[in-house]
């Protein structure tokens, strides 16, 4: 992995009345390998002690990361992320929440040539390449929820030469990025740069506004030792001594080398090693070559004729015997011949289809690095289509090299399968927590209240569960009579949990231990059952390919409203979602329809397609199970793909239900309800 050196520019401007902002810069070397950096403000600060808030933040993120600094790479960052948002919920429960709403932050965390970056708040990543800005991490809305404050993130490779602008968002209201790109062109000096953006704040900042930045600056390493630069402050340094905060004045930070261990290989020293590992063998002695010393051999012993004398047997053939002494001299010769001339022909033709092949393995690995590298570029700037189309061809140039050369196979197969993660999102859970384990497998899935209700489709056992402790076993329904059966389950508010099958509903009545007939739906087939608040069921008929929408009621029987108008085969149909629109899937795919009519809406296919999808759930998100798969999909609402969550050791995954406001999934598997916090 290559080496990267840092050269770092700050700048830090407080405004005389620092009454109202407050502004933090970390600078941290966490180990030989990783460089931490770290912006943050307070706005809107109303009373003197608001502003320790800030310091005690910037503390937490800190001794996190040096906490875990022997960790590496994305497990360093993910892990310390974590715990940070942990610790300042904690700090939020306990009584200190002043600075939610106010608080703003930038974490970066520079691992050799990886980047990962995360902000929360009015905070900007930009990198400088080829000769312009490009926004890699943008600011967001200043968050009020502890647990969620380090949300959004982004990674990446960087290059030699690139540029780093990591800072507070409202740079940008006096410094056009226009402005800041023509500086960069007219001196690609970034301390320059931040001498005339600092010039820039003195004169025409407000009062009340302040401004943080680091411009970093990237270059290949070299192996001569770093001499240390002067020693400048910073705003802090350790959680167990944090500096005051700098004078309230325009002021560029002196630039300062970091100092690395001992040069690692290059890229270019890399590929000197794959020539090396894939050159070809060194030549072998031609068979033909030990084979041309038998003519001298044989003339040593041609004068005297005697054939008799070779130690082979010469078949009795009728002309043989005819031949004269020369004449068998001569047509040994030349079988010899032959037999030497097509020796050579096939080792000639072994050691080119060799020279061949390894030069085409080895122009596969040098398509295969500059795909990866560019995949990697599209994941920073967040090009999704871009990255899978270079993932398709990554993955088929890997599949040629698995004959052609299994040491580059084996070489490259693990930096394939994490890129593929990246790519298309990928988290694996292992070991979901069993809230409940059922006396029988279930099919359906319904929130009810609290808790939930569980019924099997065949057998029409009903369970309800309540997720207090009070109700952790569950509670089977003994019901009396017996419907079909049962197509579709949902829990009414005020009224109860109610069922249909193929043709009738029913209300689940708890008093009576039985199933309560409501209405009679004649010459329908009827599959699936949604509820909307106050009054609405949502239901498909495959006898009239339609999809109904019913008001619900006990007591009067409303006749199905359709609301599709255009024709659909409802056979293909496994599952709906409705909000103000109506969602239908299919085994591979997710159509949309508003009004009525079909739209033009679809979802991103990931590399592994969908292939038989079986269970929808629509809120904010869309929620696609694949159970054949174990695996859950999650899109945004224009068909982004979000996330996929695999669950290896599910069994067979039959209904869902996702509660966006705790962040958690329950799963029916099987007689198992599981459930996760995403």
């Amino acid at each position: 992995m290559a080496r990267l050196d840092t050269q770092i520019n700050q700048i830090y401007y407080l405004p005389a009345d620092t009454s109202q902002v407050s502004l933090i810069l970390i600078d941290e070397v966490l180990n030989n390998n990783s460089h931490l950096f770290v912006i943050a403000d307070l706005v809107k600060i109303q009373k003197r002690t608001e502003s320790t808030d800030l310091k005690r933040i910037s503390e937490i993120i800190l001794t996190t990361f040096q906490e875990n600094k022997k960790l590496t790479g994305e497990s360093l960052f993910e892990t310390s992320l974590a715990a940070i948002n942990q610790e300042l919920a904690d700090l939020a429960h306990s009584g200190k929440k002043s600075w939610l709403g106010k608080f703003s932050a930038l974490v970066v965390l520079k691992t050799s040539d990886n980047i990962f970056l995360a902000n929360t708040g009015q905070m900007t990543a930009m990198l400088y390449r080829s000769g312009e800005f490009l926004e890699i991490l943008n600011p967001e809305k200043r968050g009020l929820h502890p647990l969620k404050t380090f949300s959004n993130f982004t990674s990446g490779k960087l290059k030699g030469a690139d540029i780093l602008l990591l800072t507070s968002s409202n740079l940008f209201n006096y410094v056009a990025l226009q402005n800041l790109n023509r500086m960069m062109a007219e001196s690609s000096d970034a301390a320059q740069v931040s001498e005339r953006v600092s010039k820039i704040l003195k004169d025409t900042a407000g009062d009340q506004e302040g401004f943080a930045s680091f411009f970093v600056t990237l270059s290949k390493a070299t192996a001569a030792a770093t001499i240390p630069a002067e020693t400048t402050s910073q705003p802090l340094t350790a959680p167990e001594q944090p500096a005051p905060e700098p004078e309230p004045v325009p002021e560029v930070m002196a630039s300062k080398p970091k100092p690395t261990p001992e040069p690692i290989r290059t890229p270019a020293s890399e590929s000197a090693v794959e020539s090396m590992i894939y050159a070809p063998a060194p030549a072998k002695v031609p068979l033909g070559a030990k084979l041309k010393a038998a003519p001298s051999q044989i003339f040593g012993k041609i004068p005297k004729f005697s054939l008799p004398k070779f130690n082979f047997h010469i078949p009795k053939l009728g002309f043989w015997q005819q031949l004269s002494a020369w004449a068998k001299f001569f047509l040994v010769s030349f079988l010899i011949f032959l037999i030497l001339f097509a020796s050579n022909i096939v080792v000639y033709a072994v050691r080119k289809h060799r020279k061949q092949t390894v030069s085409q393995s080895q122009q596969v690995i040098n398509q295969l690095d500059k795909n990866l590298q560019d995949a990697e570029s599209a994941l920073i700037y967040r090009n999704q289509d871009q990255a899978l189309k270079l993932l398709t061809s990554i993955q088929s140039e890997l599949a040629s090299l698995k004959d052609a050369s299994p040491a580059a196979y084996t070489e490259y197969q693990p930096k394939v399968s994490d890129l593929a993660n990246r790519i298309n999102h990928i988290t694996v859970v292992n070991n979901p927590t069993t809230l409940l384990t059922l006396k029988h497998p279930a099919t359906e899935l319904a929130r009810a209240g609290k808790g939930f209700v569980i019924a099997d489709q065949s057998t029409g056992n009903v369970t309800t569960y309540n997720t207090s402790a009070s109700d952790a076993s569950g509670k089977d329904l003994f019901l009396l009579n017996k419907i079909g059966e049962i197509r579709g389950l949902v829990n009414v508010p005020n009224t109860g949990n109610v069922v249909i099958t193929s043709s009738e509903m029913y209300l689940i009545d708890t008093a009576q231990s039985q199933f309560s007939l409501l209405h009679v739906y004649p010459k329908t087939d009827l599959s699936r059952l949604r509820f909307l608040s106050p009054d609405r069921l949502y239901t498909i008929d495959r006898t009239a390919n339609q999809i109904y929408r019913i008001i619900f009621s006990k007591q009067t029987q409303n006749a199905p409203v359709p609301l599709l108008k255009a024709s659909v085969d409802t056979s293909k149909v496994v599952d709906l979602g409705v909000d103000t629109d109506v969602y239908l899937l299919s085994a591979t795919s997710l159509k949309k329809y508003t009004t009525g009519n079909l739209t033009s809406f679809s979802i991103t296919q990931p590399t592994d397609e969908l292939t038989s999808a079986n269970r929808l759930f629509v809120a904010n998100n869309l929620y696609i199970l694949e159970a054949a798969k174990k695996r859950l999909l999650i899109y945004n609402k224009q068909g982004a793909l979000v996330t996929q969550i695999f669950f290896p050791n599910a069994t067979d995954m039959k209904d869902f239900y996702v509660d966006e406001q705790s962040r958690n999934i329950y799963i029916l598997d099987s007689n198992k309800l599981l459930s996760i916090t995403f």
